[in-house]
């Protein structure tokens, strides 16, 4: 299951990095054919748009898997490791639901719907590629979920953020916990 978790790791960590990249050159050309060109390219916007939703969703489904999204860990810090492992596999039981409820089937609901629709700006582009990565990540995201959810159960490990993302201070003689 490691070897499976930093398979899909690398892969979601070349795309997202390869869509950045060809974000930055499209937005390149955006501004050069703009300003040195004096003729606004027609497509370029239209695709950095897309280009974010890609990133913003894939990315998403990486900082889940490496567990260095956003949480908020006031609950979990108070309790015992035993009962604060049970909240955590709740957690990881609603984002499994979450995963397959609204990103893989309305996800494909709305890839069905917007699949004859043809992008304003970029009329060779169907709309419904651009709803695929609903549920393309929502498989990443549920593999995710039952990989944390394992190491809570059968090795009774306990989810952890890591703690460089965590920056801790001292406010007004009580202990405070914000992001950095």
């Amino acid at each position: 299951m490691e070897k499976s978790k930093n398979i899909i790791d690398r892969i979601l960590e070349y795309l997202t990095s390869s869509l950045l990249g060809i974000m930055v050159i499209v937005a390149l050309w955006q501004v050069c054919s703009r300003y040195v060109l004096d003729a606004p390219s027609t497509f370029s916007e239209e695709a950095l748009r897309y280009l974010l939703i890609w990133v913003s969703i894939l990315g998403g489904a990486l900082a889940y898997g490496k567990k260095k999204h956003m949480a908020i860990l006031i609950l979990t810090n108070k309790l015992p490791d035993a009962l604060s492992r049970r909240l955590q596999i709740i957690v990881d039981m609603i984002v499994t639901l979450f995963a397959i409820i609204v990103m893989f089937i309305g996800g494909y609901r709305a890839v069905l719907l917007a699949f004859n629709q043809a992008s304003p700006a970029m009329e060779f582009l169907n709309v419904g590629y651009v709803y695929m990565v609903l549920p393309l990540t929502s498989v990443f995201i549920f593999f995710y979920a039952i990989y944390n959810i394992y190491h809570s159960v059968i090795r009774g490990k306990q989810y952890v953020v890591e703690k460089d993302h965590i920056i801790e201070q001292k406010e007004s003689g009580r202990e405070h916990t914000s992001w950095n």
